[in-house]
């Protein structure tokens, strides 16, 4: 049995599969389409009068049908090689600019951001309160400094991230989620009460938009 190609490289076997059953459907529907007019037809004129008309109406329809199937067919995979090629493209792209294992800041400050990252791992662990909204305070700076690094700019961290575009940053929704609780303990200050659990929870949404860019 054929393997399946690995996505981005061209066709697979399930492209296959899934334009093959499209074209089926359209056929089907183009074959009842047919039925309808044909017998709406005869009904109307009868079938002495109809007769000779629908057989040469006939011919050119089962034409057309093989010209549907066969544009239809070229259609469908060059849709699908479309997009496939477009996922080729956006991972050659990240793989050039974000190699894996290489930092998007090591080659430039060596383990300074590491050092900085098991800081605010440390504070999250902390059993202090202070600690907990500090670590994500922290965070926060480490995620903006990472879009100018990216080279998105702006004044806040918002307008930065209001210019991302989500198949450039698969995580971008666990950003926001992260820096609105930033805001929340900024705005408030001591009256913005958070636990422990739901700090950890922040700080693993920072690091898994970190992960994706191997900036800690």
């Amino acid at each position: 049995m054929a393997e399946e190609k690995e996505s981005g490289s061209g066709l697979t076997n399930t492209d296959v599969i899934g334009a093959l059953i499209a074209i089926l459907i359209l056929f089907v529907i183009a074959q009842r389409v047919y039925v309808m007019v044909r017998g709406a037809f005869l009904e109307s004129n009868g079938p002495g009068v109809a007769g000779g008309i629908v057989e040469d109406v006939q011919g050119v329809i089962v034409w057309f049908k093989v010209f549907s199937v066969i544009a239809s067919t070229i259609l469908l995979a060059g849709i699908f090689h479309t997009r496939n090629r477009f996922v080729e493209l956006n991972k050659a792209q990240q793989n050039y600019f974000y190699p894996k294992g290489i930092s998007v800041t090591r080659d430039i400050e060596g383990g300074v951001v590491d050092n900085r990252w098991q800081s605010i791992v440390e504070h999250a662990d902390s059993e202090n309160p202070n600690d907990w909204k500090v670590a994500i305070l922290e965070a926060d700076i480490l995620l903006d400094e990472l879009l100018d690094r990216l080279g998105y700019h702006g004044d806040s961290m918002g307008e930065k991230m209001k210019q991302i575009e989500k198949s450039d940053f698969l995580t971008l929704d666990k950003a926001w989620e992260a820096h609105k609780i930033r805001n929340a303990i900024a705005h408030e200050g001591s009256q913005f009460l958070i636990n422990k659990r739901e700090v950890l929870r922040v700080i693993e949404l920072y690091k898994e938009v970190f992960d994706e860019f191997y900036y800690v």
